[in-house]
């Protein structure tokens, strides 16, 4: 059986989730959230968050934990695809770069500190949303990602 979703705000039903045999019918009043009706037996694992609707804490938490872990190895296999390329600093200042040059981009960036510690400076930024700069277009990422998301978005729900 599909799952279904509905959030409404509003005077009524708030959300209905049907999740195989669970249903469970909500109703907002005022500021308290109250069951109607719940056919999945004595116990039903889930609570209503806000105007987002239903979440099913017995199967969205591993859902949760996978994805949190997909993220973290495919944030981990960049830093070091980009690290096992060969030395960035030279990578970045160019092939007619002095040796100066070299070590002015290696402490510019940040690479001339343990690797555990540019990892971790590194997640750190991305979780907040800093991207950095663009090695090879020479601009932020964030606006590179700004630039194409809507082409993205308009081939991506068009598949």
């Amino acid at each position: 059986m599909a799952c279904t979703h509905i959030a409404v705000v509003a005077m009524g039903i708030v959300a209905v989730s049907n999740r195989g045999n669970r249903q469970l019918a909500l109703a907002w009043d005022d500021s308290l959230v109250t069951p109607l009706r719940s056919l999945a037996g004595p116990r039903t694992w889930g609570a209503l968050v806000g105007p987002w609707g239903f979440v099913d804490v017995a199967s969205d938490c591993p859902r949760l934990a996978i994805g949190v872990l997909v993220a973290f190895t495919v944030m981990t296999l960049a830093f070091l695809l980009t690290r096992l390329s060969g030395d960035l600093a030279v990578s970045i200042a160019g092939p007619s770069a002095t040796q100066a040059d070299v070590e002015i981009v290696r402490k510019a960036y940040g690479l001339d500190r343990p690797l555990y510690v540019q990892f971790f400076a590194w997640t750190g930024r991305a979780l907040v949303g800093d991207f950095g700069q663009s090695y090879f277009f020479k601009d932020s990422v964030a606006n590179l990602i700004q630039k194409r998301l809507p082409i993205t978005v308009t081939l991506g729900s068009s598949a």
